[in-house]
């Protein structure tokens, strides 16, 4: 599909085709157990029911080497697991049939929650590891601080359901219609299921809200049966879960459970660090490593100390499957870290800001940004300077000192930070899932690109032209730009994993740069073709990283909290980050401003939220209004491009909840955190 022309015009849920049929999951009503047996009543005319069984051997999709079902044939694990796929004419005849199923379950006996029997989970993948200063002995020194800190569910953030739709052609073609963030894994799943070969299979990305991710291996699912269907029956099929269903089945961030304790000396150095961490993964979580190998590399890399102890594991839960969001598991990474620091600072009497210089890694991130200068003294400085932290933090610590929260006035102020890095261009499958970019300069002029990457916006396609045409020299009108759908370009994953835009931009400039080249040398009898991948831009880091660079950020949160009702109030959150170079300021500002919202939700969002869903509304309680946004870009000495449209999920949660724990004077240590815990926060043992 040629991106120029623009997307799929429609989202899913608008699309009609004549005899087409709708299709529809039904659920299990248990959370874990076992099929006694299944009663289907006699159909209508032009319903079908699928089951397990008429999937036989195929009854799977594979995400990275992991096997997960289509449908449940024996065994539950979650509760809204799929058990059957209906079709039918209407959406009304769908609900009819899926009422007078009858479904015999065994159940099994559940805990309170995922998190009360941590001795009887099965870990899927761990991982520990430590370092000591050279010529340095571990530490025996007992630790002074010992913090547990957890991070609920994050939902996804699109109004756009899950959903795909079928045309099925002659010759048994298959137009696959699907919102998705790995369109690549989509084709191959349907050749898969379907046996079709590779020119009956042509996938199309429907119109699609900006996501948070979530929409990476499940839309494959969603897909392949579908398509099974189509075959089957001959008939196009339209398939779109219902917003409840969607909201409570669909990808979610794994919910995580941390432990750190730590020690510092009259330095305000750490001794010691040590960082375990366990994240709930859900019936089936394909890219458990990825999220654990992520969270360790944060622990390893952020903070110095001359003993570090890192131990992680990712764990089955009877819960949903879970997806990655922007950031994979950094976010939960530096809530957990960045509310610790805090807390110590707070024990000790020392400044947050200062405590955080004396110990974050700056050699690391010299060395990997290539820079001269240290990056964190440079951006606290500045939003010091813009925030007044320094004065209003030792001013509001004054007064809890004084009397707590009883202090006269119409409202109780807070002040939070927190620091964060960005990682740019996964690498951790030794190329299995870099991203790519191929391009081809003919006799004529004519350029024609080929990316791995799903552009966020129409801005980003015509930035990508843009780069070429002046590198070129060439008419920006010569330039076009084609998905990855096909093996056409060896090296392509799903575009979260596989890096972010930033990545490609470079790779897009790369290429150019090359081609530009060859051109002047050899002429332009034949056409010229270059690829590269981001592997390539490892070259440099000759401590090969998982990253090929990282953005470096901070942040600080005010907040007030009404004097009687303590109701809170999010007064302004200002983020200060290295860009690197900036393609377009307003829509950067733009990603990082959606983002800061996205996560005052996570953080603020009451765990009622379920019960006021329905098929039309999707409400996140706890934020009234949106507060001020300020964002301070400091271009880098290395120019290029950095991804930073996810860094305000690791800034935001961590500078928030510091802030609403200084004016209530309480060590708060979960997400979510509501009006209604702020009014009932009790003592808090020390």
């Amino acid at each position: 599909m040629n991106i120029d022309s623009g997307d799929y015009p429609y989202y899913v849920s608008d699309i009609r085709r004549e005899e087409m049929l709708y299709a529809c999951f039904l659920r299990s009503h248990i959370t874990e157990g076992r099929i006694q047996s299944v009663k289907i009543p006699q159909l209508p005319k032009n319903v079908s029911v699928f089951s397990a069984k008429d999937f036989g051997k195929k009854n799977f999709i594979t995400v990275n080497n992991l096997k997960i079902p289509l449908l449940a044939d024996k065994e539950i694990r979650y509760r809204g697991e799929p058990i059957l796929l209906i079709t039918a004419p209407s959406s009304e005849t769908l609900k009819s049939v899926c009422e007078s199923v009858e479904i015999e379950y065994k159940e099994k006996e559940m805990l309170e929650s995922i998190f009360s029997d941590l001795n009887g989970k099965t870990v899927i993948y761990k991982t520990s590891c430590s370092q000591s200063a050279a010529g340095e002995q571990e530490d025996e020194e007992a630790p002074e601080v010992i913090s547990s800190f957890n991070t609920p569910v994050q939902e996804h953030f699109y109004p756009d359901s899950q959903g795909v739709f079928i045309e099925y052609g002659p010759s048994s073609k298959l137009k696959v219609i699907v919102s998705s963030e790995w369109p690549k894994h989509v084709k191959q799943t349907v050749m898969n299921i379907t046996e079709l070969p590779s020119e009956k299979v042509f996938v199309m990305l429907a119109k699609s809200s900006p996501t948070f991710d979530g929409k990476i291996w499940q839309p494959s699912i969603l897909a392949a049966v579908a398509s099974f269907a189509a075959i089957n029956l001959k008939k196009s099929i339209k398939l779109v879960l219902s917003k409840k269903e969607d909201i409570l089945y669909s990808g979610k961030r794994a919910p995580a459970l941390f432990f750190i304790d730590a020690c510092i000396g009259d330095s305000m150095k750490l001794h010691f660090l040590n960082f375990s961490f366990t994240y709930y993964c859900g019936a089936y979580f394909p890219f458990a490593k990825e999220m654990i190998e992520t969270t360790a590399f944060g622990a390893k890399y952020f903070y110095n100390a001359r003993s570090i102890k890192i131990r992680g594991e990712a764990c089955v839960s009877n819960t949903p499957p879970t997806d990655f969001f922007s950031g994979i598991s950094l976010p939960q990474f530096f809530f957990a870290a960045e509310m610790f620091i805090n807390r110590l600072a707070k024990q000790k009497e020392v400044s947050p800001l200062e405590l955080r210089l004396a110990n974050i890694n700056h050699a690391f991130f010299r060395s990997i940004n290539y820079e001269k200068k240290d990056i964190f003294p440079i951006l606290l400085a500045e939003l010091n300077n813009r925030c007044d932290f320094t004065r209003k933090h030792a001013a509001y610590e004054h007064m809890r000192k004084r009397g707590g929260t009883s202090f006269p006035g119409s409202v109780i102020r807070g002040i939070g930070l927190s620091t964060a890095f960005q990682a740019n261009g996964l690498n951790m499958h030794r190329g299995r899932f870099n991203q790519s970019v191929r391009m081809s300069l003919t006799p004529e002029n004519i350029v024609k690109v080929n990316v791995s990457s799903i552009p966020n916006s129409k801005r980003t396609r015509q930035i990508w032209k843009e780069s070429v045409s002046e590198i070129l020299n060439l008419p920006i009108r010569n330039v076009t730009i084609s998905y990855s759908f096909s093996d056409e370009t060896a090296s392509n994953g799903p575009t979260l994993l596989s890096g972010n835009i930033s990545t490609i931009n470079r790779l897009i400039k790369l290429c150019a740069e090359e081609i530009r080249s060859k051109a002047q040398t050899h002429g332009r009898e034949q056409t010229i073709t270059v690829e590269k991948v981001s592997s390539d831009l490892l070259s440099r880091n000759k401590k090969k990283f998982l990253y090929t660079s990282v953005t470096c950020a901070a942040a600080v949160a005010e907040i007030s909290l009404r004097f009687l009702t303590m109701e809170l109030i999010i007064d302004k959150i200002t983020v200060i980050l290295d860009c690197g170079y900036i393609n377009n300021e307003a829509v950067a500002r733009q990603k990082i401003e959606t983002a800061v919202i996205q996560s005052i939700l996570w953080v603020t969002r009451d765990e009622s939220y379920q019960n006021l869903i329905n098929e039309s509304l999707f409400y996140y309680p706890g934020i009234d209004r949106l507060p001020e946004i300020e964002i301070i870009f400091r271009s880098s000495e290395n120019g290029f491009e950095k991804g930073i449209g996810e860094i305000a999920y690791s800034l935001i949660p961590a500078a928030l909840l510091t802030a609403v724990g200084q004016a209530v004077n309480k060590d708060l240590k979960e997400i979510p955190i509501e009006n209604e815990k702020i009014f009932n926060l009790g003592e808090v043992d020390k």
